[in-house]
């Protein structure tokens, strides 16, 4: 009545069911989302986020076939106890650690936001559940430790290049993405006479 639809026992019977609107799915959700984030890389998004989202759809759909026998859900399945079991098998049956695990149950929420958001899910399964990251301390190589890798000797001529863009990346702090992307016309001159990267 409040949709002004006609109120029959078909009707009736429909929306009991959940047979009256389209029934989206969790792997379709995931599948739409993706290609939406492909159409816009790289000016909205990185190449490596899209691989991250897709990583995380594999991971999931593993996820499903594992506890539920299927290949996919319908999303009225999500709900609280969908993604505690999720966390729980990233940790204990994927052994991801921690933080990892935070960060596919996030790349879900993201996408489950687009349910939410267009009415397709009408409670948010992630109230109550938490997963923070936690802070990693990095250690740091000693000049001893990057001497004895800059001189260590490889059989394999592409593990020297591999070996070279990493100590490279010691020096610069470049991120290996950054190291990828540069080019000659990233070398300038500067007022020292020395080149400088841009």
């Amino acid at each position: 009545m409040d949709e002004n639809s006609p109120v029959t026992a078909i009707a009736l019977r429909n929306r009991v069911q959940g047979i009256d609107k389209k029934q989206h799915t969790l792997m379709g959700l995931f599948e739409d989302h993706n290609k939406l984030m492909e159409a816009l890389v790289p000016d909205e998004y990185s190449p490596t986020t899209l691989v991250r989202y897709k990583t995380t759809k594999h991971h999931i759909q593993n996820f499903i076939k594992y506890k539920y026998g299927v290949e996919d859900v319908f999303l009225s399945k999500l709900n609280h106890e969908f993604v505690s079991s999720l966390d729980h098998y990233f940790k204990i049956v994927r052994k991801c650690n921690p933080n990892t695990a935070a960060k596919y149950i996030k790349n879900l929420k993201k996408v489950v936001n687009l349910a939410l958001k267009n009415y397709w899910l009408h409670k948010d399964p992630f109230i109550n559940l938490s997963a923070k990251i936690k802070p990693v301390k990095r250690e740091y190589l000693t000049r001893e430790e990057l001497a004895r890798i800059e001189g260590l000797e490889i059989g394999l001529r592409r593990l020297y290049t591999v070996r070279d863009v990493f100590v490279f990346s010691c020096y610069t702090g470049l991120a290996y993405v950054d190291i990828g992307n540069l080019t000659p016309d990233n070398l300038v001159k500067g007022i020292d006479g020395k080149l400088w990267i841009q």
